[in-house]
């Protein structure tokens, strides 16, 4: 079976004022093979769907994923020895011999983890596509004892599902450009988002939560109406993670739409698109699509790239952000329809055009300014050009980005 194919598109980070991080050069591909040990088994006992890993700031490797929503629970390990060696972590109840992974309930649903500078880590559990259970460690001994709590049981949430955290932690040498962080507001600040399953958008809408120790939250969702459920306004977004700028504080996430229904073309191709939400001084987000009073402008989102053949959905679409503020997003592409025809090698570079920002490429804390669409700057694929209606890009010189090349012969 031909493997499907993904496409790889680089944005510069979102600078302004007159503080502005320079961009790490691309290097290019390096002389030195990745090599990979042999693989190791987390648990041979407790299986899981979906898994996630991540590294902590301390180097501790840890591991989650749900084990179905029947069974109430989702697996959680830890490593200390760089992921040779795994340990469940407790949820509520310390494991035990007889005992080692416990049914705290409710749960068994998409999993997610992350950390703060400290180490201190926050994970989220998914229910019946209802709401969350989370729960946070660490940073001293993780996994020995956690805290719980539970998000959006009571019903104030219209439904949950695909949930991830982005938390704003930033140095005290991180220059800063958010109200947030002007107005002393405290870190870190984690948001927990997921798919409300009833939004206006074309893929339901997004709840965005915060919380400043991980167990209680609150809405961070402006103009959400009604507050809390989002059924007549709630962000743009999608299934993947998103990312945040430590600068700014800005959240950014992309998910597939068309250009009839977010942009002003007659033809509905369809394409990656991009909603930012900017903190105003109690941490709250403005989203670049919420036009007021409950209405949404799904065209003040920025397109990153046309996906011609198909949604960009196929795969979770996600973005991340690098040490040097270079905002990176990722979509998958559907396979080919036919079972004879061979999908054309992907070969994409990006070019970055335009100049730096002159403001934030997105809404103020009120959501009224912005940036006029007639100073563009445009993403060049080499099989289209998608535009970023608010200069939002950051020259890198050539700044061509070669994507990953496939085989002349398929992967199997």
């Amino acid at each position: 079976m031909v493997s499907s194919r993904a496409a790889i598109y680089a944005l510069t980070a979102l600078a302004a004022g007159s503080i502005a991080l320079a961009p790490l050069p691309f290097s290019g591909a390096s002389s030195n093979s990745i090599s990979f040990e042999t693989p190791t088994i987390v648990d041979p006992i407790h299986t899981n769907g979906e898994p996630d890993i991540a590294i902590d700031p301390q180097g501790r490797v840890f591991n989650s994923g749900p084990t179905g929503t029947g069974t109430q629970r989702s697996t959680w390990f830890g490593s200390v020895d760089g992921g040779h060696t795994f340990r469940v972590m407790a949820q509520k109840t310390v494991p035990t011999a007889i005992m080692g992974i416990p049914a705290p309930g409710p749960g068994g649903g998409d999993t997610d983890i992350a950390f703060d500078r400290s180490g201190k880590q926050y994970f989220s559990d998914l229910w019946a596509l209802a709401c969350q259970r989370v729960a946070v460690t660490g940073p001293t001994n993780s996994g020995a004892s956690d805290q719980e709590n539970f998000l959006g049981c009571s019903g104030s949430s219209p439904g949950s599902d695909r949930q991830w955290f982005a938390v704003y932690d930033p140095s005290p040498a991180t220059p800063n450009q958010s109200a947030y962080r002007t107005a002393g507001g405290p870190t870190p600040l984690v948001y927990l988002v997921w798919n409300n399953l009833a939004g206006p958008g074309p893929n339901a809408g997004e709840q965005w939560n915060k919380s400043t120790d991980g167990v209680n939250y609150t809405n961070a969702t402006a103009g959400e109406i009604p507050n809390g459920s989002g059924v007549v306004y709630s962000p743009f977004g999608g299934d993947g993670y998103p990312a945040i700028d430590q600068v700014t504080g800005k959240v950014f996430q992309a998910a597939a739409c068309d250009a009839s229904r977010c942009g002003t073309s007659a033809t509905a191709t369809p394409g990656l698109y991009m909603n930012i939400g900017t903190p105003d001084g109690t941490g709250t987000l403005h989203f670049l699509d919420d036009a007021g009073g409950g209405n949404q402008d799904l065209t003040r989102l920025v397109k990153i790239a046309d996906t011609p053949a198909g949604s960009p959905d196929t795969l979770f679409s996600v973005l991340s952000m690098d040490s040097g503020r270079n905002l990176e997003g990722r979509h998958g592409r559907p396979r080919s329809r036919s079972a004879t025809a061979r999908p054309r090698p992907v070969t994409r570079r990006t070019y970055f055009r335009g100049s730096k920002p002159a403001g934030l490429a997105g809404p103020t804390p009120s959501g009224t300014a912005r940036t006029s669409r007639s100073t563009q700057a445009a993403t060049t694929t080499s099989r289209g050009t998608s535009s970023c209606p608010r200069s939002c890009f950051r020259p890198t010189g050539a700044a061509a980005l070669q994507a990953p090349r496939r085989p002349s012969s398929s992967s199997r």
